[in-house]
């Protein structure tokens, strides 16, 4: 309901969330990176380990900084899991261009390691 916000003097200053947010100014411009989720079904017969493996040596790009694979369970079947791809990225990239990226190095990558298979 409150924000706390120390001054440089040491006082407290309260101030409802709603001025806050009425407030709020986002320089999308000057942000120093980026983040960027995407998410893929795999087979769970595609090693989580060599997934990530492949994914982040195929995203060595000057505009990507990071590259973080996560994976979760998909509810509807057993025979698949999901891979959270998170990316920071430049702060001045395109998040649609990085995320269409993204995606597209790992379908191909999916359909390579399922075809080793």
């Amino acid at each position: 309901m409150f924000t706390e916000v120390v001054g440089d003097n040491g006082w407290v200053y309260t101030v409802p969330n709603y001025v806050m947010l009425d407030a709020l100014i986002i320089h999308r411009d000057v942000a120093p990176f980026k983040r960027v989720r995407a998410r893929i079904d795999l087979p769970s017969s595609i090693d989580p380990w060599v997934f990530e493996e492949r994914i982040k040596d195929a995203l060595k790009d000057g505009r990507i900084k990071s590259v973080r694979v996560k994976v979760g369970e998909t509810w509807q079947s057993t025979s698949l899991y999901q891979a959270v791809i998170e990316v920071l990225a430049d702060g001045k990239a395109d998040g649609e261009e990085i995320k269409d990226l993204v995606l597209r190095e790992a379908v191909r990558i999916r359909n390579e390691l399922s075809k080793q298979q």
